[in-house]
C-alpha cells in the first residue's frame, strides 16, 4: 500500500487504552478519561487489523496510555500474532507491569519491546512520572533483555532534567545489551512552554555521545541508527529533522480514530468498522499530505536555547 508520494505503508500503531499509571510531565495533564463503552474492544481491534492486512499492513505496534494496564492483553496479542499476514508485533510500555507479564506476552507473540525510561536517577524519576518505582523498572529492564529478541530503551531528552545523564544511559544500555533510543521532545500535548524550555535537537545528544564513545551511522529510515563498541544508538528527530518522506505508518487511537500522522487530525472513526468503507480508507491513505507536522519547518539553527548551560559551557 503506497500513498501518492510513493511511501509504502506497512505499520499500524494501535493505542489500546488512554489510561496510564504514571503522570509524566510532558503528557499527563492532557489526558481526558474516556468512557469504557467508547474504547475499542479487543474484537473490534482484531477486526480492524484483519482488514488493514488487506491493505498491506504487516507490522503492529501496541501502545497506550500504558497497554499492560488493560486486562487480558495477552488475548489480543495472541489473536493478532496468529494472523498469517502479520510479520511483527511489538509493544511499548513504561515497564511497571512487565514483571508479571514478561513470559505471558512473549508466549502470546511479542518478540520486540520498547521500554520508556527518561532517567536513571530516583529523584528525577519521581519528578518526571510522579511515582517512586525506578528500581522496579530497572529490574524488569534486565529481565526483559534476557527474554525478548530485541529490547529498546526509549529516552525522551529533556534539557533541564536528563541531558546530563547521557553517559549513564550509554553504560546502562551496554550492561543490558539493549538498543538505546533517544527521542526528541515533541510539542504534541499543547506543552509549548515546557517544550521551548526543554527541547534539545538530536545532534546535540549525538555530540555528547561522541565525547564518550565513537559511533558511526549504519542505517537511516524514519530513525537514524548508529553503532559503537557493544552499542547501538537510535535517534528519532521529528522536530529538528522531520522524516515525513520516510513515514511508513498509520495510527489508531483507543476510540478507533484513524490518524494519517501523529500531528494530524483523525480522518475516520473505525469503532463500528465494516468493509464497506475500505475504499474510503484507501482514498485517505493514498491522498495523505506530505507532512502534517506544524513544526516541520522549524529551523533549529535559529531556535535559541542555552543547551550548553547544561554542560557547564
Amino acid at each position: 500500500m503506497r500513498d501518492k508520494f510513493g511511501r509504502e505503508i506497512d505499520t499500524l500503531r494501535i493505542s489500546v487504552t488512554d489510561r496510564c499509571n504514571f503522570s509524566c510531565l510532558y503528557c499527563s495533564k492532557e489526558f481526558n478519561k474516556i468512557e469504557k463503552e467508547k474504547i475499542l474492544s479487543y474484537e473490534e481491534i482484531i477486526n480492524i487489523v484483519k482488514v488493514f492486512t488487506k491493505l498491506g499492513i504487516k507490522k503492529i505496534k501496541l501502545t497506550g496510555g500504558e497497554p499492560l494496564i488493560r486486562e487480558n492483553i495477552t488475548y489480543l496479542i495472541k489473536e493478532i500474532s496468529n494472523l498469517p499476514e502479520i510479520e511483527d508485533i511489538s509493544l511499548t510500555t513504561n515497564g511497571f507491569f512487565l514483571f508479571e507479564n514478561v513470559e505471558k506476552i512473549k508466549e502470546a507473540g511479542i518478540k520486540r519491546i520498547n521500554i520508556s525510561l527518561d532517567t536513571l536517577d530516583e529523584k528525577k524519576f519521581a519528578r518526571i512520572t510522579g511515582f517512586k518505582h525506578l528500581d522496579r523498572i530497572k529490574r524488569v529492564v534486565e529481565e526483559s533483555c534476557k527474554t525478548f529478541s530485541s529490547v529498546k530503551l526509549n529516552v525522551v531528552i529533556i534539557k533541564n532534567i536528563n541531558l546530563d545523564e547521557i553517559e549513564d544511559f550509554l553504560n546502562f544500555a551496554r550492561e543490558n545489551k539493549m538498543i538505546l533510543k533517544f527521542i526528541e521532545l515533541m510539542p504534541v500535548y499543547k506543552n509549548l512552554s515546557f517544550w521551548k524550555e526543554n527541547f534539545v535537537p538530536y545532534k546535540v545528544v549525538k555530540n555528547i555521545i561522541e565525547s564518550f564513545v565513537s559511533i558511526f551511522k549504519i542505517e537511516e529510515r524514519r530513525i537514524k541508527v548508529y553503532k559503537g563498541e557493544n552499542l547501538i544508538v537510535e535517534f528519532v528527530s521529528p522536530v529538528s529533522e522531520p522524516f515525513c518522506g520516510k513515514c511508513d505508518r498509520l495510527r489508531i487511537d483507543c476510540k478507533g480514530d484513524l490518524f494519517l500522522c501523529l500531528y494530524g487530525k483523525p480522518v475516520l472513526n473505525l469503532k463500528k468498522f465494516n468493509e464497506e468503507i475500505l475504499n474510503l480508507i484507501q482514498f485517505y491513505i493514498f491522498n495523505r499530505e506530505y507532512s502534517f507536522n506544524p513544526f516541520a519547518q522549524i529551523s533549529v539553527k535559529n531556535y535559541r536555547f542555552p543547551v550548553m548551560n547544561c554542560l557547564g559551557g
